[in-house]
């Protein structure tokens, strides 16, 4: 299955869940997720991303579907094709102008007594 999803990306040159159909509105929402983000150390913690794509068809125009991955059993591939650099590679990224950060008018210090408050709003997003 792993080599029929390749072929289909070298086929169209682009990476998307096969089920997606062609010339139709999409829209896509990218999100951090984080678990213990507190930990001083990787163990623990829980760092990813989320992606979620939608379609948005109409009842005059539903899309068109794509090519269905053909899955061979006697399949005697056992390379996978490369992925093109623009998707290992990532440019650095740099702010060309000032962003002018406000000083403050006297040293940052909390007591922390909002923090079970906030704690207790947080938990019942979660729920």
């Amino acid at each position: 299955m792993g080599y029929s999803v390749c072929n289909q990306f070298e086929k169209e040159n682009i990476v998307c869940p096969s089920v997606l159909r062609k010339h139709i509105f999409t829209t896509g929402a990218v999100d951090n997720i984080d678990h213990n983000p507190s930990f001083t150390t990787a163990q623990g913690s829980f760092h990813g991303t989320g992606i979620s794509i939608f379609q948005h068809p109409t009842k005059g125009y539903p899309g068109e579907a794509r090519s269905i991955n053909v899955i061979s059993i006697d399949n005697q591939q056992t390379r996978l094709g490369q992925l093109p650099d623009s998707y290992a590679s990532i440019p650095p990224v740099a702010f060309h102008r000032k962003t002018g950060i406000p000083e403050m008018s006297k040293p940052f210090a909390s007591d922390c007594q909002q923090m079970p408050q906030a704690i207790q709003t947080e938990n019942r997003y979660m729920m």
